[in-house]
């Protein structure tokens, strides 16, 4: 890559301004043109004008371990005193991307505009791809009387690349609790981090709980963690005494008496469609034969269950024993 001034750099001194002419910057890819006044005493108010493009790779200068490349245009216009400065101007991101090893993400095809006022940054259509997945970027950056971000990022797809060395993450957050009024905490731990091989390479990350139960640590390794209805700290589903939908269903009158042979019936039955084993087909059939009675005996304790479901069960059994039937016949 290379990079230089054009032609000489001339400065004209006269009434206490120095006026710096027209003087370019070119390169590969890179053709910058700057100009400007300089008032050394008086009352004169300086400016400074820069427009063009440059190349990105420029930053391989300064960050020889940064990959880069694409386009930045620059159209600034800045004036007033060094204590307010007035600044007006547009920054066009062209297809810039942006890696280095040490970072476990990376831009790739950046494109936006950035509108630059004398107290803000206005980000506005600026998209992208990080980590495989598409990202865009929109808000504010604020810099006077201080610096405040206001951006809002989305991102789809994207996936983040497990950096060497890292074991543990922070979990910073406040939990307020409606049912419990007053109750609120602000939490701040670390949660550790470890891995497994898998069988064909690679590595699985897995957390370990940093709950508490009966006054003893945890330390299971777990893929999810979960924060209860009334708790304050994310931890595994032991130490939540959290349980699955149909555990906490078992044991109820209508689940298995209805619920659950009703969903053995039709698992069943739609695996005798697309049977064609005589041994599979009666096995079978002796489990929907199963289901079936317990049915029937749920309709006697559920009449209500009965008139709904009743209809419909009775139906769908006759067109089974005709197709059946039919078979048998051929």
């Amino acid at each position: 890559m290379k990079i230089g001034i054009a032609s000489a750099i001339h400065a004209d001194y006269a009434d206490s301004v120095l006026t710096l002419q027209p003087a370019e910057i070119r390169g590969t890819g890179t053709s910058l043109r700057i100009q400007g006044k300089l008032p050394i005493g008086g009352n004169a108010t300086p400016t400074l004008e820069a427009n063009g493009s440059v190349d990105v790779r420029i930053l391989k200068i300064v960050a020889p371990d940064v990959e880069s490349s694409g386009t930045l245009a620059l159209e600034v216009h800045a004036s007033g005193s060094a204590a307010s400065p007035q600044i007006q101007g547009q920054m066009q991101f062209k297809d810039i991307s942006l890696t280095t090893a040490d970072a476990p993400l990376g831009v790739e095809k950046l494109n936006g505009t950035v509108d630059i006022t004398s107290d803000h940054l206005q980000v506005s259509k600026m998209t992208g791809q990080v980590g495989g997945g598409q990202v865009s970027v929109g808000g504010s950056i604020a810099y006077k009387p201080a610096l405040q971000f206001n951006l809002a990022l989305q991102g789809k797809s994207v996936r983040l690349r497990y950096p060497d060395g890292l074991r543990s993450v922070r979990l910073l957050y406040a939990t307020a609790h409606s049912s419990t009024k007053g109750d609120s905490r602000t939490c701040d731990y670390w949660v550790s981090i470890t891995t497994t091989a898998c069988n064909y390479g690679g590595v699985r990350l897995w957390f370990i709980c940093p709950g508490c139960k009966n006054g003893i640590a945890c330390r299971r390794r777990c893929r999810k963690l979960y924060l209860s209805a009334r708790g304050h700290v994310f931890a595994c589903r032991v130490c939540h005494e959290l349980t699955y939908e149909s555990t906490q269903k078992s044991g109820g009158l209508f689940y298995e008496l209805i619920s659950r042979p009703m969903r053995i019936r039709n698992r069943t039955l739609a695996a005798l469609k697309r049977s064609r084993a005589s041994r599979k087909q009666d096995w079978l059939l002796q489990r929907m034969e199963w289901a079936e009675r317990v049915l029937q005996l749920g309709f006697v304790r559920l009449p209500g269950a009965a008139e709904i479901l009743g209809p419909i069960l009775a139906s769908e059994w006759r067109m089974w024993h005709y197709r059946d039937r039919r078979l048998e016949d051929a």
